[in-house]
């Protein structure tokens, strides 16, 4: 290990648009306590139907293998390797159900309770002398709806989270796809458990 400490966390058990999410979220926390990223070395799963039969799936990919990320990240072999003396760990839960707090705000204050919509649990990015913090908990939640800032602060952690960018080869194929589609359109995809079996229906959530 370098003298840099390390924050990690979790990987998200979704497929790639949950896990992306949760990887922005984790480079944010990551940015605002000035630790390096540590992910677990797991592949992403496949969709649970696809039309590419099994001997044409190839490797599955890491999260390293598909996005570049602007935080510096722990190498999976020198995590693995470590003799880890000092790890704090937290479990923070459902980071969707958390408002992060990234101003110095009165629990009060009439902007942090809009934003918050009804949600109760708050937390500061966290801070601990450990060389190693990490964090355990559900990692799905868009990054704007998860901290809250304002002013130059969240103009930087918006600047930076938005550096998780899918790498060259399949932004290149995405624009190909586009492109091969006809016409000019716009969509959005509101999806509210249409094609999830066994969860629970997101009738709690709001607009």
């Amino acid at each position: 290990m370098t003298d840099r400490p390390v924050l990690r966390v979790d990987q998200d058990i979704g497929l790639l648009s949950n896990i992306r999410m949760g990887v922005e979220v984790a480079v944010g926390l990551a940015y605002l306590s000035n630790r390096r990223l540590a992910f677990p070395n797991k592949r992403m799963p496949g969709a649970p139907v696809s039309s590419i039969t099994g001997a044409r799936r190839g490797r599955p990919a890491t999260v390293r293998d598909l996005f570049d990320l602007p935080i510096e990240m722990v190498d999976p072999l020198e995590w693995d390797d470590a003799a880890l003396s000092a790890i704090e760990e937290f479990d923070i839960g459902a980071i969707g159900d958390t408002v992060i707090v990234v101003d110095d705000v009165d629990p009060c204050d009439p902007m942090l309770r809009e934003f918050a919509n009804g949600r109760t649990r708050m937390m500061v990015p966290p801070s601990s002398d450990a060389d190693v913090l990490y964090l355990r908990g559900d990692w799905l939640s868009f990054y704007s709806y998860c901290f809250f800032a304002t002013g130059h602060q969240r103009r930087a952690l918006w600047a930076f989270i938005q550096g998780v960018r899918p790498r060259r080869p399949y932004a290149a194929l995405g624009a190909r796809i586009a492109r091969d589609l006809s016409g000019r359109f716009n969509a959005v995809h509101f999806r509210r458990s249409d094609l999830s079996i066994g969860l629970r229906a997101y009738a709690g959530v709001s607009g």
